[in-house]
């Protein structure tokens, strides 16, 4: 299994979203990314981690490791997690441009890589650029639900071709955030991993 950190708050920044430039959002995103990393170094050490037996599957947003001054400032917060995250630790890629060359790929994960075990990347249901992949420590793709309309037949067969393509380049599929327990039942059955 495996814990998803995520930030919860009581407040909303989609205001400051909403009237944020560009290159401001893009800081917005990589101050989030950061601070969900703090928040997850703070909590693990406290816990000592001695009950989190499961991986950790952490969210960094492309442009914050592609930016060199946003992903110094990352690299900063990720000196602060706790050893074992190099044991249970999975970096989340979130938002990767289609087209990033390969070397481009393996330049910006190496920084990350001597903090977490494996690398986990979000894409979408028709993703073929696997040769893309090869040699990364990419071992985990991610489908959000949030970004079906909906979740019927052609979806699934979409998943499930997904899954094919993954499976035998011993990769996994993680489904995030089912929205109902029947949506959760469909994907498992078209062979999603978690």
């Amino acid at each position: 299994s495996a814990y998803r950190i995520e930030l919860v708050g009581s407040g909303s920044v989609d205001d400051e979203v909403a009237f944020a430039s560009p290159d401001q959002f893009g800081q917005i995103v990589a101050d989030l990314d950061r601070l969900i990393v703090e928040t997850a170094a703070r909590d693990l050490t406290a816990t000592g981690m001695l009950h989190l037996k499961a991986m950790m599957l952490i969210p960094v947003h492309y442009e914050t490791l592609a930016n060199k001054l946003l992903r110094d400032r990352y690299v900063q917060a990720l000196k602060r997690l706790p050893p074992s995250s190099k044991r249970r630790g999975i970096v989340h890629l979130l938002d990767m441009p289609a087209g990033v060359p390969q070397s481009r790929l393996f330049q910006i994960l190496s920084v990350v890589a001597p903090f977490f075990r494996s690398t986990a990347l979000r894409v979408p249901v028709r993703f073929q650029d696997f040769d893309r992949l090869a040699g990364s420590k990419i071992g985990l793709l991610t489908l959000d639900s949030g970004r079906f309309n909906a979740l019927g037949k052609p979806e699934l067969t979409d998943i499930a071709a997904l899954v094919g393509q993954a499976r035998r380049r011993r990769m996994r599929v993680f489904f995030e955030a089912a929205p109902t327990p029947e949506t959760a039942l469909a994907v498992k059955r078209s062979g999603v991993h978690y």
